[in-house]
């Protein structure tokens, strides 16, 4: 068969194919047979390559001619490019099998969720959660799928998609990893999912490293690191990374936006390598305003312009405690209404699920779920330590974690730090070195940590925002302790005011206290602090910026906490009472106000696109902001719709309407009347806080800009 012009380009491109999976070429396509010879492996092996139709004696010939020099000989009967790329990726990668292990570990992750509650694995169901989606920074409307399902959509799309997952601590964000894992799977695609479980290496911040450590620790030896980036780019290999913001700044907080954006930039231009030709990468992370700010949003308009990629960012939500209990279930746990939403954490959701209890109040429940693992343990693992002196030993363990900024440790380590904070109680209870040492490792093998890969850390983030609550109330003037506390960083703060939003009124003022002066605190979140552990402003703010949080039947603006100038953009007020006598000159951005009381006569506030405000709160501008007016000043018009452009003059970008209220210096009810016009022009749209030029207002700029 005579070759093309055509078909010699397919040769070409055959070649490097090949080529790429570590083959050299043995005999070329004269013969009518490309004949490549692999020689890295342990064991030697050639690929017989038809490129036209040939006589099969002759094929078996040459079958025999390279079995006798000691050659595994394997023929590949494909010829059209993609499907001997299949071919060979089913060789190399060993879909099957190794999508049955990727099974396996699924079943290990539930089975060892489930053991927790002495449950088999069978009775483990993944709950959806409530999120809200944005696709290229769009939000989606209306009623969205199940969240796997949505995850499913997307990536089972063409071309190179980037999914961001955000949930705050323990909040599903590993749950969705390893369902979305398993789901992928079970399309039985021509594809091999990875999981990059980052909470559990640390090795080193440098995303690039970890990525190719990762690589050669979960695939054949004989894989190179190359091909592997290959088929990820391909998107055969679909990229998992649970737990980003492991590698990020101990300082990363929920404030400033582009202020951290550093932190990530370098990983994400990895990252943003591998978003080409047919790519799926997942992540999930905290809940972080990185992903929502206008740095984030330039890094995608600079790359996709080069190489277009999609990008879905998902924001994780409470749980619905309906999806996880039933009507039934709530009546025979003596579970009110109004206590629902005391309750909506996912730890104690599943406690309820699997271990039925009488529920009296959210302090109570906390109570019984650590009865239960603790008086377990003296069980399981007969550990002589009362429940108390257990409780102790492993609060002033979450300090260790806390102090050096680490989530799980080697075991060794662990054990030692385990075995100091023991020591007091040790001559009650052993009487020997070795009975001692037997004490040490059942408290390590403890029911409240985690262990993996010879790592531990704790078992959940609720267990381990708990226990340094706990450490914060009662150690904060212990010599051996006090250190750590101080060095704790804002994300483990982070994790214990979720925990402590199931505590008692008691508990969190004694932690509030505690956190009074905490270097890891800034201004901004000390709003915050105030509203989560003792309900109401207690600290004046000024010129300060909160997004993205929910609030629930707090007092905003007290006598001892005034509010000036400041700017909320896409929160959520619940039940809350607003005191406008100690709020001033601030604004509301796409804000949610549900059943809240507004009291005080002050009305040099401003409302932008915020749905549930009285129409006494609002001022003239706002009664009058859906009214469609014109605007006869131009050049306003003009100054607006400038900001929406890089320096070029050319490039567009996304900006924060909380952050362009500051930076313009227009006077706020003329810009409010200005956005408003541009706004009902179709020339600037909104997505929350976020707004963006059209296409109506780059055109209107150029025609009337001189």
């Amino acid at each position: 068969m005579s070759t093309s012009h055509k078909n010699k380009e397919e040769m070409h491109d055959i070649k490097l194919l090949f080529n790429q999976y570590g083959y050299q070429l043995d005999r070329d396509e004269e013969s009518g047979i490309l004949v490549f010879s692999l020689k890295t492996s342990t064991y030697p092996a050639v690929e017989i390559v038809p490129i036209e139709k040939i006589d099969n004696d002759k094929l078996n010939v040459l079958q025999q001619e390279y079995s006798k020099m000691g050659y595994a000989v394997h023929v590949c009967t494909q010829f059209d490019l993609h499907e001997i790329e299949n071919y060979l990726f089913n060789r190399f990668f060993n879909i099957k099998i190794s999508n049955q292990r990727i099974i396996q570990k699924y079943e290990d992750y539930t089975e060892e969720l489930m053991s927790l509650y002495e449950k088999p694995k069978e009775d483990y169901s993944y709950i959806s959660i409530p999120y809200s989606l944005e696709k290229n920074f769009e939000a989606q409307q209306g009623i969205l799928p199940p969240l796997t399902s949505s995850l499913l959509e997307i990536i089972n799309r063409e071309g190179p998609q980037f999914v961001i997952i955000e949930a705050a601590a323990g909040f599903g964000k590993t749950s969705t990893a390893y369902e979305l894992l398993k789901e992928y799977v079970n399309q039985q695609k021509q594809a091999r999912p990875f999981l990059m479980e980052l909470s559990k290496d640390r090795r080193a911040n440098n995303f690039r490293y970890l990525l190719l450590s990762q690589i050669d620790q979960s695939f054949d030896v004989i894989l190179k690191q190359d091909i592997v980036i290959h088929n990820i780019k391909r998107g055969r290999i679909p990229l998992i990374i649970d737990g980003f913001d492991e590698l990020l700044s101990k300082d990363l907080d929920n404030g400033a936006m582009d202020a951290k954006f550093d932190d990530v930039e370098t990983m994400l231009s990895t990252i943003g390598e591998l978003l080409t030709d047919n790519s799926k990468v997942i992540l999930t992370t905290r809940k972080t305003a990185i992903f929502s700010g206008e740095s984030f949003y330039d890094w995608y308009i600079s790359l996709s312009e080069k190489n277009p990629f999609s990008v879905s960012r998902y924001q994780l939500y409470s749980p619905s405690v309906n999806d996880w209990l039933s009507s039934r279930d709530l009546k025979e746990r003596n579970i009110q209404e109004e206590q629902l939403k005391y309750i909506a954490n996912p730890v104690l959701l599943a406690y309820l699920r699997y271990c039925p209890h009488p529920f009296k109040d959210p302090e109570t429940l906390v109570d019984h779920y650590f009865e239960f693992l603790l008086k377990r343990e003296i069980k399981r693992q007969e550990i002589p330590f009362s429940k108390a002196e257990q409780l102790e030993i492993f609060q002033k363990l979450s300090t260790y974690f806390s102090g050096f900024n680490i989530t799980s440790e080697k075991r060794s380590d662990i054990k030692s730090a385990i075995a100091e904070y023991a020591s007091p109680y040790m001559k009650n209870y052993a009487s020997s070195t070795k009975d001692a040492e037997n004490i040490v490792n059942a408290l390590t093998n403890h029911a409240l940590l985690d262990r993996k890969e010879e790592k531990v850390g704790f078992l959940n983030d609720f267990i381990l925002g708990f226990l340094l609550m706990e450490a914060f109330i009662h150690y904060a003037n212990d010599e051996g302790i006090k250190d750590f506390l101080k060095e704790t960083s804002y994300s483990f703060l982070d994790k214990s005011l979720i925990a402590a939003a199931v505590r008692s009124k008691e508990a969190k003022i004694l932690f509030w206290k505690a956190l009074q002066g905490h270097p890891a605190i800034t201004i901004d979140q000390t709003f915050r602090l105030d509203l989560v552990l003792t309900g109401k402003t207690q600290h004046n703010l000024s010129v300060c910026s909160f997004s993205s949080a929910t609030f629930l039947e707090c007092i905003i603006g007290t006598k001892d906490g005034h509010i000036k100038e400041c700017t909320f953009s896409s929160v959520d007020f619940r039940s809350c009472i607003f005191d406008l006598n100690f709020i001033e000159d601030s604004a509301f951005v796409n804000c949610k106000f549900e059943d809240c009381d507004f009291e005080g006569g002050n009305s040099n506030n401003h409302f932008w696109n915020c749905t549930g405000i009285p129409e006494s709160v609002l001022n003239i501008s706002e009664l009058q902001e859906n009214e469609e007016q014109e605007v006869s000043d131009i050049d306003l018009q003009l100054q607006v719709l400038e900001s929406f452009f890089q320096v070029d003059k050319r490039t567009r970008r996304m900006r924060l309407l909380s952050r362009l209220r500051k930076e313009l210096g227009i006077e706020e009810k003329t810009l409010k009347k200005t956005i408003g016009f541009l706004e009902c022009k179709k020339m600037i749209l909104f997505n929350g806080d976020k707004s963006f030029i059209s296409d109506d207002g780059v055109r209107f700029y150029f025609e009337h800009k001189t």
